[in-house]
Formats: C-alpha cells, sequence, structure tokens
C-alpha cells in the first residue's frame, strides 16, 4: 500500500469557488446575528432609561429639564445614542381628587409620572439601521409622585 497519497489535481479552483458562494452568505447571516444582538441590547437599554427617568421624575424635588437631560446622559453614555435622537415625554396623571397637572413642578403626592422613549433603530443601530426604516424602540415606566417625607434621598 501506498502511504504517500497526493491530493488530486485540480481541486483549489473548486474550493475557491464554494469559499466566494458560501462566505457572503455566512458573513450575512453572522451580521444579522450581531445586528439583532444589539436591536436587544438597546432596546434594554431604553428600557433601563425609561426607569431611570421615572424615578428621578417622582421625587419631590424633581425638575423637568434635569430628568430630561439625565435621561439624555443615559442614553448616551450606555447606548452610544447621539444626544436629541430618541424622543422623550414626561406626563402627569393625577391621583384620585387632585387636580390635573401639566407640568412636573405642578403635580402632587401621589400623581402618576410616566416616562416614554421612543428611538427609531435607524438612529442606533450598527450597519442594518440604515436599511431598517420604520422601526422604534420604545419604553414607558411610571412611578407615583413622593411626598418629601417618603424620599430616601
Amino acid at each position: 500500500m501506498p502511504t504517500d497519497v497526493k491530493p488530486p489535481q485540480g481541486r483549489f479552483g473548486v474550493a475557491l469557488v464554494e469559499i466566494a458562494l458560501v462566505l457572503p452568505l455566512v458573513l450575512a447571516i453572522v451580521g444579522g446575528i450581531v445586528e439583532f444582538g444589539r436591536a436587544i441590547s438597546l432596546q434594554q437599554t431604553v428600557e433601563d432609561a425609561a426607569r431611570f427617568g421615572a424615578r428621578l421624575a417622582a421625587r419631590p424635588d424633581a425638575d423637568e429639564s434635569a430628568t430630561r437631560t439625565a435621561i439624555s446622559s443615559y442614553l448616551v453614555e450606555n447606548a452610544g445614542v447621539e444626544s436629541g435622537r430618541a424622543e422623550l415625554t414626561i406626563t402627569v396623571e393625577p391621583a384620585a381628587g387632585h387636580p390635573a397637572a401639566d407640568t412636573l413642578k405642578a403635580s402632587r403626592p401621589k400623581d402618576l409620572v410616566r416616562v416614554t422613549i421612543r428611538l427609531p433603530y435607524s438612529e442606533a443601530g450598527w450597519w442594518a439601521g440604515q436599511f431598517v426604516q420604520g422601526v422604534t424602540l420604545t419604553a414607558s415606566h411610571e412611578c407615583r409622585r413622593e411626598s418629601p417625607a417618603e424620599s430616601p434621598l
């Protein structure tokens, strides 16, 4: 039996063609997995930012502009989203028996403060964000406004 088996001649070109056909598909699948992971991470960060903002807005000394700035900073630091790319909404729903409040300063203890964040994925995605139009990552969180005696800080 011969021990020095030589590979068949002419197979290098076939392997090169196979790689040329399969490699783009593999790269597209891997890129899709990475981009989908980014989308999930961004959604989680937007939810965390909404929760963080609602907790800040529920404090008795909360200021609406300071809360908006803190939420924007949170998104910049944790998601790499440029300031002003996300739409921030802070609404106050009065508790039973309380008059309507338009702003955070006019709200009273036990009023419901809701923070909603909308971030278009095209503004925050990596490479697929430019191809995905109309997808918006949204998160909302609400907390009851605290009275000064309840504030833990």
